[in-house]
């Protein structure tokens, strides 16, 4: 059994305010960044044009979840009044009371819509996500 596998990726490249190159490896269907890494502007100038192997520390992480597929369920909980309605309180609350198993809980309620008002009652809306194996078709 081969342990090569194909992906669709997505390699992003930005220069950083040290005139250092930035470069971010994601996985598209997992929508997970797993390789970070960058260089000067002199050694990836060699390096586009062919002239040297370049050795970087790269950062690794979220590898357990390169060629699955991410899935998304919203969520959407009311939060009891002794909570409070601060993010972080909410946030905290969350985690604590929300878990699912199998489900990645996404507490950051950074969107302006992720914490809502109701009949006087404070709304958190947020996201699980879970990993799979890819569907191959037949």
């Amino acid at each position: 059994m081969s342990s090569r596998k194909q992906i669709n990726a997505r390699v992003t490249i930005s220069r950083n305010s040290q005139n250092r190159m930035n470069f971010r490896i994601t996985d598209d269907d997992a929508v997970v960044h797993f390789c970070e890494f960058d260089m000067s502007m002199e050694d990836f100038a060699f390096a586009i044009t062919g002239l040297a192997e370049m050795r970087v520390t790269a950062v690794v992480q979220g590898l357990q979840k390169v060629g699955l597929t991410r899935i998304t369920e919203p969520a959407e909980v009311e939060v009891p009044d002794e909570i409070g309605s601060s993010r972080r309180d909410i946030e905290s609350w969350l985690i604590a009371n929300h878990q699912r198993p199998g489900w990645e809980l996404r507490e950051t309620l950074s969107s302006q819509s992720s914490i809502g008002h109701s009949d006087g009652k404070t709304i958190a809306r947020f996201v699980y996500h879970m990993w799979i194996e890819k569907e191959v078709p037949a």
